[in-house]
């Protein structure tokens, strides 16, 4: 986060108490701006087949929570694809991954190109000679099935969330700079229906889970909370734990999988959006100081960095009023 030593540089430098004011509103807001919420981002969610009544409504309903957070965070609800049901077979499975793939390669160089992609399965895995597999409707989604169809993924963020038993065996295949791969267990070898599922999308159905407080929950947010409460349950029960998620690669807390409280709301209001969409700008100016950090002396270099968070705090002051009315 950029607070901590610009202000304390800034305070260094004796600069007014006003503007250190401006500052430490600016730069709890440049927080919120540089945590990617609202990023160009695709996402799919998938629910496995439940092998029983109640299973299969538990990963209906978990994905429902997954899908609605995402949606927090696109610019349409169609950026989220839900796969359950009948749909969640591997061919619709496989071509919508295609589909992904072309829009993302069609969009690339253009202010539309997406720059994070989400896949979040939920449900029942195993593991073979060749590795894990999701339990679909007929053909299971393998391993290999899925590192084919990532393959051309030219996204600089990619977040996979393999929530299923024995799903540890996806961590190595599925690693790659950028990426960040989640699963409910360590390893193959742990082949229990897991309760990671539910804690997970129990991170996603309230601000629980917003440890900062900042209305944005990211992806290393959601699993602290979803693997501590799995942790817990264990204990709880007086159980020997047969699940242990991981999580490996990227940089999770820069990811959000939602908005909540009044940024959430914001999101539909036009005055605001408007607002938000100069954020862009001073996003970008606030990168380019960072930049020539190594060109300018410590007093151009925290001047210039001072002048961008105060513009920034005067724009979440416009914001700020907007919400607060109503408007």
């Amino acid at each position: 986060m950029v607070a901590t030593p610009a202000l304390e540089t800034l305070m260094n430098t004796r600069i007014s108490t006003r503007a250190l004011l401006h500052i430490i509103s600016a730069a709890i807001f440049f927080s919120v701006l540089s945590s990617n919420a609202s990023a160009a981002t695709r996402a799919i969610v998938i629910a496995g087949l439940g092998g029983n009544v109640e299973y299969s409504q538990a990963f209906d309903e978990q994905t429902q929570v997954v899908v609605s957070a995402l949606q927090t965070i696109t610019s349409t609800p169609d950026h989220v694809v839900h796969l359950q049901g009948a749909e969640a077979n591997r061919q619709t499975v496989l071509n919508t991954f295609e589909t992904l793939v072309q829009e993302i390669q069609t969009l690339s160089g253009t202010d539309e190109a997406i720059d994070t992609f989400v896949l979040v399965m939920m449900g029942h895995g195993n593991v073979s000679r060749e590795g894990w597999n999701f339990n679909l409707r007929g053909p299971d989604i393998t391993t290999q099935d899925l590192v084919a169809a990532l393959a051309p993924l030219d996204v600089p963020q990619q977040v996979i969330i393999a929530s299923t038993s024995a799903s540890g065996a996806l961590l190595k295949p599925m690693s790659q700079p950028g990426r960040t791969v989640i699963t409910a267990t360590k390893s193959g070898g742990e082949l229990n229906a897991v309760r990671f599922t539910e804690y997970f999308a129990q991170a996603l159905a309230s601000d629980e889970a917003d440890v900062d407080r900042n209305e944005l929950l990211s992806v290393e947010e959601s699993f602290i909370f979803a693997n501590n409460l799995t942790v817990r349950y264990f204990e709880e029960q007086k159980l020997l734990a047969s699940e242990h998620a991981r999580f490996e690669g990227g940089d999770a807390s820069s990811v959000t999988l939602a908005t909540l409280g009044a940024l959430k709301d914001a999101k539909n209001n036009p005055a605001v959006a408007a607002l938000l969409d100069d954020r862009t700008v001073l996003e970008k100016a606030f990168y380019e100081v960072k930049a020539r950090k190594q060109d300018l002396s410590a007093a151009e270099y925290y001047a210039e960095l001072e002048a961008v968070l105060i513009d920034i705090a005067r724009l979440q002051k416009r914001i700020d009023a907007l919400i607060g009315s109503g408007s």
